[in-house]
């Protein structure tokens, strides 16, 4: 049961991503996923951002 919770979580935030990569929201949504993932330091946020930045790059490029 709770893997299938777990699942259905990640793909939910997997969806959120691709749908806010390339809009107005982007800045606000990758600064706020930062935050919630780069809990443990400075350094764990920078790499958040650099992959969420990726991820929107290689959405909104078609790569």
């Amino acid at each position: 049961m709770l893997t299938e919770a777990l699942a259905a979580l990640a793909g939910a935030g997997g969806t959120a991503v691709v749908q806010a990569a390339g809009t107005d929201a982007w800045g606000a949504f990758r600064d706020r996923l930062a935050a919630f993932f780069g809990r443990s330091g400075e350094r764990s946020a920078r790499t958040t951002l650099e992959r969420l930045d990726r991820t929107a790059g290689e959405l909104t490029t078609g790569s």
